[in-house]
C-alpha cells in the first residue's frame, strides 16, 4: 500500500511541475506573439512610408531601418 501512496504523491508533484512549466510556456508564447504583432505593425508602417516616397524603396528602407 505504501508504494502506491508514494507513487501517487510523486505523480501529483510531477503534475504540479508540468502545470507550472505549462504556465511559463504560455507566458513566453504570449510575449512572442506580442513581439511579432509589434514587428508586423512596424513593418506595415515602413512599407506605407516607402510606398509614398518617390525615391527607390530600397534607399527608403535603409534610411528607416537605420533610425
Amino acid at each position: 500500500m505504501l508504494p502506491l501512496l508514494l507513487r501517487c504523491h510523486t505523480l501529483r508533484l510531477r503534475i504540479k511541475q508540468l502545470e507550472q512549466h505549462n504556465r511559463q510556456l504560455e507566458r513566453q508564447l504570449n510575449t512572442a506573439r506580442d513581439c511579432i504583432r509589434m514587428q508586423a505593425e512596424k513593418n506595415f508602417l515602413l512599407y506605407n512610408q516607402c510606398r509614398r516616397c518617390k525615391r527607390p524603396q530600397s534607399a527608403q528602407i535603409l534610411e528607416l531601418t537605420e533610425r
